[in-house]
């Protein structure tokens, strides 16, 4: 590749921006973006409340609690009357007036009684061995006075209660509850030739690890579909309405693509970023407002955080933005096989094809990492082109690579982008001129060593 050809690039860049920024349907989809990102967090927010969560009742229309305990044929004896506590439960508010008793009639009969108006205030808590196991059922009188809100509630105060007891029952101190309740670490071993004892670091992820890197991968996905495709779509519009002959008088075929690929690349990259600052922004202002932690900290288990620093993240942009201009070049190069509008979707075929094997390498490799941790082809999908961009900046941010990994995707991906540009370059002034059926990709091979051997051909003339 010629210095020249590239000539007039910045020109058709700036140029092929300020268009996209004007276009009323960019703009309308960067809006409708950032409506979803601000209030989607509030959304998430009132989903959380609605299902219950951390909040408090302060009062309850149930005044009485009819106790069913089906454990006494396993146990020899109830939970009560081996001294539970039912504290939890009358030290809230809303149940400090209730009366918890023991049932003296059948169940079935009791829940006749229930349907009847004098009770109406009243609830049954059943304990018993169900198929899930230990079950602790709550029924609401059929007139509805009491919400399912109240029956939620007491149902979780009831659970905590037979929580505290079997651990009381167990005779455990603090301590051991402490240890009891931490995650089992896995350490696996091998002698050395000394006969001493090697560590085998555990590389798995957890399912909440797994969750964020695939949501990492998608959002990557969709910035790079939607951008790749309008690429695509703009070389394809400028052949079709011949505009790319007048452009040529000007500038050289390779200054073309390459301001236009790039324009087309940072006005989707921009949109990615105003989605995902919106979207942090969105979750700040919700927790400042409810006072409570943040949202997208509740959603997901704690110190899954931990490896997103200024680091990881910078790695992440280049890989993705490298990962972003190798699609956008191929994106380009389809679009300059086809001259009409309507057969853009076939020679978009090897680009659709290159994504589709780019996400599915990725997430399978994501999900051998949940399963059994690092292996070899989880290294090679980490540093495979079409894969990379989707599966490594995950990777990174839940902390389960270290930076080799990083800088070496990024020395691929800078390779294989230079060798792509140094192809199209060489057959891309004859497909930009090109009019008449798609060319294949065997094709394209043909004109290149073509025109390859041309050139030599030239050069030994001279």
């Amino acid at each position: 590749m010629k210095r020249s050809e590239f000539r007039g690039t910045g020109k058709v860049f700036a140029f092929t921006l300020v268009q996209t920024l004007k276009n009323r349907g960019y703009l309308i989809f960067t809006i409708l973006l950032a409506v979803l990102s601000l209030v989607s967090m509030p959304l998430l927010q009132l989903i959380q409340n609605q299902g219950g969560g951390d909040e408090k009742l302060t009062e309850s229309s149930i005044r009485r609690i009819v106790w069913y305990d089906e454990t006494e044929e396993l146990f020899g004896t109830s939970f009560s009357e081996m001294g539970m506590s039912f504290e939890a439960v009358h030290a809230e508010p809303a149940f400090a007036e209730a009366a918890l008793e023991k049932a003296d009639v059948p169940y079935e009969e009791m829940l006749k009684v229930l349907e009847s108006e004098e009770t109406e205030d009243t609830v049954i808590a059943r304990l018993y061995m169900g198929e899930l196991g230990l079950t602790m059922e709550v029924v609401r009188p059929a007139s509805g006075a009491i919400g399912e809100e109240e029956g939620s509630f007491l149902a979780d105060r009831l659970t905590d209660c037979v929580a505290a007891f079997k651990e009381a029952a167990a005779g455990l101190t603090d301590a051991q509850r402490a240890v009891l309740d931490t995650q089992v670490a896995l350490l696996v071993q091998h002698a050395d030739e000394n006969n001493k004892p090697i560590a085998e670091e555990d590389t798995k992820i957890s399912n909440a690890q797994y969750w964020l890197m695939y949501g990492v991968a998608f959002v990557v996905m969709m910035v790079n579909c939607i951008a790749s495709s309008q690429v695509a779509t703009s070389i394809v519009v400028d052949k079709s309405t011949r505009v790319v002959e007048l452009l040529l008088t000007s500038v050289r075929p390779m200054a073309l693509v390459m301001g236009k690929t790039l324009a087309m690349l940072l006005a989707s990259v921009g949109q990615m970023f105003v989605m995902i600052g919106l979207l942090l922004g969105s979750n700040w202002v919700t927790g400042l407002v409810t006072g409570k932690k943040s949202v997208l900290e509740g959603l997901l288990p704690a110190g899954i955080w931990t490896n997103i620093n200024p680091f990881n993240l910078l790695l992440s942009a280049v890989v993705i933005c490298f990962g972003f201009l190798f699609y956008a070049v191929l994106a380009a190069m389809c679009g300059a096989t086809v001259s009409k509008i309507e057969e853009t979707q076939e020679g978009l075929m090897l680009l659709t094809i290159s994504n589709m094997i780019g996400v599915y390498v990725a997430v399978s490799a994501a999900n051998m990492l949940q399963i059994s941790g690092e292996s070899a082809f989880v290294t090679f999908s980490l540093i495979f082109p079409l894969s990379a961009p989707y599966l490594l900046p995950g990777a990174l941010l839940v902390g389960n690579i270290g930076g080799w990994a990083a800088f070496l995707a990024i020395a691929v991906l800078v390779a294989v982008d230079l060798l792509l540009l140094r192809f199209v370059a060489t057959i891309y002034e004859l497909l930009i001129t090109h009019n008449g059926s798609p060319i294949k990709l065997k094709e394209l091979f043909g004109i290149y060593k073509s025109l390859k051997k041309e050139r030599k051909t030239q050069k030994g003339a001279l």
